[in-house]
């Protein structure tokens, strides 16, 4: 009976880093939308390409890679979200996985957005870390006859 353990706080963390990582997702969306077509960003990048005398790029350019980065922020976040979301069904089945799961998430996704979903990260490697430890426990303690 101890191997079926109350996982509120685990949980809860996954829950906290999905939410988060569709905010960034969303967030991201937004700054995609607000870039793209807009008079106001493309006469602000000029502005500061003058200011600061940069040339060999035009601000069409730059309004290009902020789009680009966008949706590849969209698409992390969007993946970190699904990672977490199937890491909640498989522990149900197979704690350890999810655990390694979170883990391997937690760690990829901080690196792979720059730290942008440092927190959402945080919260699966320490959601991951205690699957781990606490299913590592109720393994060592099991009575075998």
């Amino acid at each position: 009976m101890e191997a079926i353990m109350n996982q509120t706080l685990e949980k809860s963390l996954i829950f906290l880093g999905i939410s988060l990582f569709i905010l960034l997702s969303i967030g991201s969306f937004i700054l995609h939308e607000g870039t793209r077509n807009s008079e106001d960003t493309n006469n602000l990048i000029q502005s500061f390409l003058q200011d600061e005398n940069i040339t060999g790029i035009t601000p069409e350019q730059i309004i290009v890679i902020l789009s680009n980065g966008t949706i590849y922020m969209i698409i992390l976040s969007m993946l970190s979200s699904l990672v977490g979301a199937i890491s909640l069904q498989v522990m149900k089945r197979n704690v350890r996985a999810a655990g390694i799961m979170l883990i391997t998430t937690g760690i990829s996704s901080s690196l792979l957005t720059v730290f942008s979903g440092l927190i959402g990260s945080a919260a699966y490697l320490i959601a991951g870390m205690i699957v781990i430890s606490k299913n590592h426990s109720a393994t060592k303690n099991k009575i075998h006859l």
